[in-house]
């Protein structure tokens, strides 16, 4: 009860609070959009912290703002550890982009803060891939941008266990994810219903991720989905009128950006909640490790119906900067572990479509990327 109370009322410790006697010197994180709301304030912290910050922004130019505003607050030396790049999570051209020139750049990223949003668009809108819009950008984006830095993640977690946290709202526990009609092109088209599909998307994405680590790489690798709470941000720049005036009487009760980045900044630097990857993370603690037979049949559809919609997209290509591991004096290993029946349409998929590109599975380049991790370590 209390945890709910201090969610609607905005009651509880801030991020920075949290990270105050955190020291990141050294670490990369990865913050989409960081020029404004949770963003913005989560790429300040981090900073403060001592990380250096990637600050993925559709707009550069916003970005260069947000971080001169974030130099003059905490001081010059910070500059060089705040790096704006542009991508647009509705053209995955972009993304793919971002990815390549991250990748050339660091050799390690310990934090992947999935944060950009948008919410309440008022007609159909469709991405640059025709992807309805809430879907294409709350979603499907950070889904192709965490495929396209999976390998790199992988190959260097022995040392650097990435946390990746996707960040998401309870709006996506009342959504409903229809896989024939993700675009609202044979149903009436609702913002607030699209938003929520987006979030639920998100939540399922993160348990299935979490599971795929754990039994394909037994990984390190550690992912959550975020709930801030309700906080008062850009987020609801899009909207109606009358949402507007109902926001005006809600407002009070909303955090500002400083108490809902608490859970995310706890979710980036607690250790303790990594045995608990792919559950959902509400006022700084685990609240939900859910695993339902109806989530697990849905989660694995949803997985493989972004994968065919990248390969139709003509983006399921290896990506450029990721190593293949060769094996040396080490027979390949071609018997495949039984997943369960759920998992018999992914399994279909990962047959037909190309190997190195997928999250995980039975390729026999994932088992020799396996093998090789367990020996070097």
């Amino acid at each position: 009860m209390g945890a709910h109370l201090s969610a609607l009322f905005g009651i509880g410790h801030t991020g920075e609070w949290i990270s105050r006697r955190c020291d990141l010197t050294g670490k990369v994180a990865i913050v989409t959009g960081a020029n404004s709301g949770l963003g913005f304030e989560t790429a300040r912290i981090l900073c403060k912290a001592g990380a250096k910050v990637y600050m993925a922004c559709r707009d550069p130019e916003l970005g260069d703002s947000a971080k001169k505003k974030i130099v003059d607050r905490l001081g010059d030396g910070f500059a060089e550890n705040l790096v704006v790049r542009k991508m647009d999570l509705s053209s995955l051209e972009t993304v793919k982009t971002f990815a390549e020139e991250f990748m050339a750049a660091e050799d390690r990223l310990d934090f992947l803060i999935l944060n950009a949003g948008v919410m309440g668009i008022p007609g159909r809108k469709l991405t640059a891939e025709g992807l309805e819009w809430h879907f294409g950008v709350n979603f499907f984006g950070h889904f192709y941008l965490t495929k396209l830095l999976f390998r790199f993640l992988i190959e260097r977690e022995n040392r650097v266990p990435t946390r990746i946290l996707v960040v998401t709202c309870s709006a996506g526990k009342q959504g409903k994810l229809k896989l024939m009609d993700l675009d609202f092109r044979s149903r009436k088209y609702y913002p607030y219903r699209a938003y929520n599909q987006s979030k639920l998307a998100c939540w399922l994405f993160v348990q299935e991720l979490g599971i795929r680590l754990k039994r394909d790489f037994q990984s390190e690798i550690s992912v959550f989905a975020v709930d801030p709470g309700a906080c008062d941000t850009q987020l609801f720049r899009n909207v109606s009128p009358f949402a507007l005036f109902m926001m005006a009487v809600t407002r009070m009760m909303m955090k500002n950006v400083g108490k809902g980045s608490a859970t995310i900044i706890h979710g980036c630097i607690n250790q303790r909640i990594s045995k608990f990857s792919g559950a959902y993370l509400e006022n700084c603690r685990v609240t939900e490790v859910q695993k339902s037979r109806r989530h697990a049949c849905l989660r694995q559809e949803l997985w493989a119906k972004c994968e065919n919609m990248l390969e139709s997209m003509s983006f399921g290509q290896p990506v450029l900067g990721a190593r293949r591991t060769t094996s040396v004096g080490h027979k390949k290993s071609r018997k495949r572990r039984s997943v369960g029946n759920n998992a018999s349409l992914w399994d279909a998929v990962q047959r037909r479509l190309m190997p190195a590109v997928r999250f995980g599975g039975n390729s026999d380049e994932g088992m020799e990327l396996v093998t090789n991790r367990t020996k070097s370590a």
